[in-house]
């Protein structure tokens, strides 16, 4: 599927007074276009997003980002 244009309706919107829908960018745009085919990874916190793009790179053989190894705690 592409999408090719998503359009905001504010008159929608559960509040207007809380984040995230009180941002400028939800009052101050009706429509985002994308002129190219644009990918997605939405979901919970947990659901797995970040495995499945890590898994994805691995599986390329290609490295986009570098973990830093960091300690908890110093004994």
């Amino acid at each position: 599927m592409h999408l090719e244009r998503a359009n905001l309706h504010p008159e929608a919107f559960p509040t207007q007074k809380h984040y995230p829908f009180n941002l400028a960018i939800f009052s101050q745009t009706r429509s985002f276009e994308f002129p190219a085919p644009v990918t997605f990874f939405v979901g919970e916190n947990g659901t797995g997003k970040s495995t499945l793009l890590k898994a994805l790179v691995q599986k390329c053989g290609i490295q986009i980002w570098g973990e830093v190894e960091r300690r908890r705690f110093e004994i």
